[in-house]
């Protein structure tokens, strides 16, 4: 059973009208001859259009067939139109009457596609822009099941993926820790427990051993060259003194030799060769001939529980990579000039250090993760 459709036209196809604009049409009249006229312009409610001849009339309603021509097309839309003014010099405008909504809705998609670009004149006839909107087939064997080879392929791209990821995750995670968890010295360099010898009287010092080197108890280290007037104090406040006796005192030198107080190692000497050096300023720092070498790193004083007696520290040398480990065998807290305080401590390395290895500088720390390590355990632990 069939339904009359009533000819509905939504309200905004009513009201809303386009500008007139320039676009290949005519109109073909519907009588006995089917006359065509050119049109000059066209928009959703009428047309305009050269009639010299005078062929339409006022206050008269045509009939006929609006006719677009495309380069591989071309269709016919059938409109009724009345004459509505006289624009002059032979051209007329038109205004459409009771169209369809279907007419309308037509006429309203070409001069929507005119103005978007998607419809273009060439010459007299339109040309629609097209894209290519079709893709290729899918394959047929993307929905048939996975050989074992292919199964195989896909797990192992997955894991290296999973891998690679878990990789990059752990070498952040890793790098953010060592950064912000773990505390680090601020100074810290390679030395040996010593004994230091002091100067017992200013002089000049002229050594006669050189860091490293091994010394018994009693050996000449050093010697220090003292003027003699320093004793005779006593002798020169005599007023009977005369110039000739006081210039000769002091002209005289006294010579004493420092001896070593233990069989042990020079190691470090603290004065440059022939150097004056005032009394009780430290000569040399002598070291038992078995002691080991040992780190000496400062902290800052928020460091404390980190560094505490017993505690295991990392430490890298200088120029190397590896890390290395030991145990803090003595602490000590100090304030420097500004208030602020630090811990100096000792540390004993797990391993023995060389000696060509004394005063070179050295990085210490709290433990770090090294990620070769940490990666290297991990895949151990994988394989078993």
């Amino acid at each position: 059973m069939a339904v009359d459709q009533p000819e509905l036209v939504h309200e905004t196809e009513v009201q809303r009208r386009h500008a007139r604009v320039r676009i290949p049409a005519s109109i073909i009249l519907d009588n006995s001859n089917e006359k065509t006229f050119e049109l000059d312009n066209l928009s959703a409610s009428g047309f305009g259009v050269a009639d010299q001849e005078a062929n339409f009339l006022p206050d008269q309603i045509y009939s006929g067939r609006l006719n677009f021509d495309f380069l591989d097309f071309s269709f016919n839309v059938p409109v009724r139109f009345s004459v509505v003014n006289d624009i002059g010099n032979g051209r007329i405008g038109c205004e459409f009457q009771d169209l369809g909504r279907r007419e309308i809705s037509t006429i309203r998609l070409i001069i929507t596609k005119y103005l978007s670009g998607e419809v273009i004149q060439a010459g007299d006839l339109l040309s629609t822009i097209n894209r290519d909107n079709y893709a290729k087939p899918r394959k047929s064997t993307v929905q048939s099941s996975l050989s074992g080879a292919d199964k195989l392929k896909g797990i192992f791209g997955t894991l290296l993926f999973f891998m690679i990821g878990l990789t990059a995750f752990t070498y952040v995670a890793v790098n953010l820790y060592n950064v912000y968890l773990v505390d680090n010295s601020t100074a810290a360099q390679v030395t040996l427990p010593y004994d230091q010898i002091y100067m017992p009287r200013e002089g000049r010092v002229f050594s006669q051993v050189q860091p490293g080197q091994e010394v018994k108890a009693g050996d000449v280290i050093a010697t220090i060259e003292s003027p003699l007037y320093d004793l005779m104090e006593p002798m020169l406040l005599r007023k009977d003194l005369s110039t000739e006796r006081l210039t000769e005192v002091l002209q005289q030198k006294m010579y004493v030799d420092i001896e070593s107080p233990c069989n042990c190692r020079v190691f470090e000497r603290l004065f440059t060769e022939g150097q004056f050096v005032s009394k009780s300023k430290p000569m040399f720092s002598l070291s038992p001939k078995d002691s080991q070498p040992l780190i000496q790193a400062s902290f800052p004083y928020e460091s404390i529980e980190a560094v505490d007696l017993g505690q295991q520290l990392d430490f890298t040398l200088a120029g190397s990579d590896s890390v290395q480990q030991g145990s803090v065998t003595n602490i000590e807290m100090f304030i420097n000039d500004t208030g602020a305080g630090f811990v100096t401590v000792e540390l004993t390395p797990d391993n023995r250090i060389e000696d060509k290895r004394l005063k070179q500088p050295v990085l210490v720390s709290t433990h770090q993760i090294n990620v070769s390590e940490l990666l290297t355990k991990a895949f151990s632990w994988a394989g078993e």
